[in-house]
């Protein structure tokens, strides 16, 4: 009932493809930040590498993800990437989000999977 008095919609999306060795995040490309529970930062990243957030990943700039597990993830830019020795086609990464994408907030659920939450904008 709270997100209903607040006129938000909460919709989850369990990225499926958690055991697919294509549609993994690249190991190493990302770092932590703001972690308030770093006793789960190990669990944490284990959980972001095994799904696939590429899509999260820009071109030519960082991307910063909140987690509602209490901390920041910031992706590399594929062009960093890239200069860094990673075999990928930077190219291939889009440059800029689309001007009506609303980021989701994510979280781990306790077996690791991640979830995106997205909240709807309401007029009031």
């Amino acid at each position: 009932m709270k997100l209903v008095r607040y006129g938000t919609f909460l919709f989850a999306v369990i990225l499926i493809m958690h055991f697919s060795a294509y549609a993994q995040t690249i190991t190493g490309s990302f770092k932590i930040i703001n972690n308030t529970h770093p006793e789960q930062e190990k669990f944490y990243i284990s959980s972001i590498e095994k799904s696939n957030m590429e899509n999260y990943r820009l071109q030519d700039k960082e991307t910063i993800v909140h987690f509602e597990n209490g901390f920041d993830c910031v992706f590399a830019s594929a062009k960093d990437l890239f200069l860094n020795g990673r075999q990928l086609n930077a190219a291939s990464y889009q440059e800029d989000f689309a001007k009506n994408f609303i980021q989701p907030t994510f979280n781990i659920t306790a077996s690791g999977y991640l979830v995106a939450i997205y909240h709807n904008k309401t007029k009031k």
